[in-house]
């Protein structure tokens, strides 16, 4: 527990002094989210380049993870693919914030690094499943991870806030199963998102398009995988599901009501989760703080399930999947503005 509080604070301080860097970089260079209209409303030009300082943190975070747990010990394997994939998705987000690459193309990228993760090691583990299956679904979860960091990140705060408290509900369960080493990186990426949230929560003074949301994406996802959830009962493989409950409902709401009506997935616009709350009549701070606290109800929801016995198990199954689906009736009817829509992906 000392050694993940040591790795938290120590990747916080380190974004709270990247992120005031990255913005006078993207200042001094022209690097700016500029408002276009109905999809991008924000009123005034953002610097991006806050996903550089969020990766940096949470890099050099893990590396003192790596060195704390070694002294400490316990296994790392997982940590040096994860730490790579986070770094290719860096870089990849940031050739697509500077100039946006075609939907395919980053679907292809995101690919790569995703199979070059699990091939590393970094993947699910199911006994009654032969290891290619696993393999594949592995691949498929980091992209549907990555994709649904990348969507959630329409709102000041609302990717890191989520991204934050997914970690700490990831650590707390990899603590519980003596998993040292994932909640030493848990711990980093956590401390990495709340210190950036000190630029990012509205009014954000810097977004950190998608070289941040990628890597958030791809490192929960990995974390994801790499905790032990079914030592108590066999539901508790759905833990990850809660946990990451928010982008993922999001990324399925999203998907669903566009190919209800007709539109291309990959074509942005305005039927995001947190912008129908907006609808609702919340402003952008509470919508932001509503989302944290769902997940974070959630991740409680998660850690209880891990340790329930089965028949707790399957009440908190089926009670949050009765209270999506509530949701998602009550969503879908949001009357949201619909014109604007753009030729990438969200």
């Amino acid at each position: 527990m000392a050694l993940c509080a040591a790795v938290f604070l120590s990747s916080g301080i380190l974004a709270l002094a990247f992120t005031p860097l990255a913005r006078l970089v993207a200042v001094r260079l022209g690097i700016y989210d500029r408002p276009d209209g109905p999809l991008k409303d924000h009123g005034r030009p953002v610097p991006y380049l806050g996903g550089l300082a969020l990766y940096g943190a949470a890099a050099l975070g893990m590396v003192a993870g790596v060195v704390l747990v070694r002294d400490a010990g316990v296994p790392r394997e997982m940590l040096w693919p994860v730490l790579l994939g986070a770094t290719a998705m860096a870089v990849v987000g940031l050739v697509d914030d500077l100039r946006p690459l075609p939907s395919w193309a980053k679907l292809l990228c995101q690919a790569v690094v995703a199979t070059a993760v699990v091939g590393l090691g970094v993947r699910l583990t199911v006994v009654v499943m032969p290891d290619w299956l696993c393999i594949v679904l592995s691949v498929l979860w980091l992209l549907v991870t990555m994709n649904a960091f990348n969507i959630i990140d329409v709102m000041d705060g609302a990717a890191a806030g989520v991204a934050g408290i997914a970690a700490i509900g990831l650590g707390i369960i990899a603590l519980g199963a003596g998993q040292v080493a994932v909640a030493a990186v848990a711990a980093a990426l956590a401390g990495a998102c709340a210190g950036f949230l000190r630029y990012n929560f509205h009014p954000a003074s810097i977004f950190m398009g998608d070289a941040g949301s990628g890597m958030l994406g791809l490192v929960v996802g990995a974390l994801a995988m790499a905790v032990s959830y079914t030592t108590r009962n066999s539901l508790g493989l759905l833990a990850p599901l809660l946990i990451l409950g928010i982008p993922l409902y999001d990324m399925g709401l999203v998907v669903i009501l566009r190919l209800r009506r007709g539109r291309a997935v990959f074509r942005g616009s305005r039927d995001h989760l947190a912008l129908r709350l907006v609808a609702l009549g919340l402003d952008e701070r509470r919508a932001a703080l509503g989302l944290y606290v769902v997940a974070a109800l959630l991740a409680a929801a998660a850690m209880v399930l891990v340790r329930a016995s089965l028949g707790r198990a399957v009440g908190i199954c089926g009670a949050t999947a009765g209270a999506a689906a509530w949701a998602g009736w009550r969503l879908s009817r949001v009357d949201m503005e619909t014109s604007g829509e753009s030729d990438g992906s969200d």
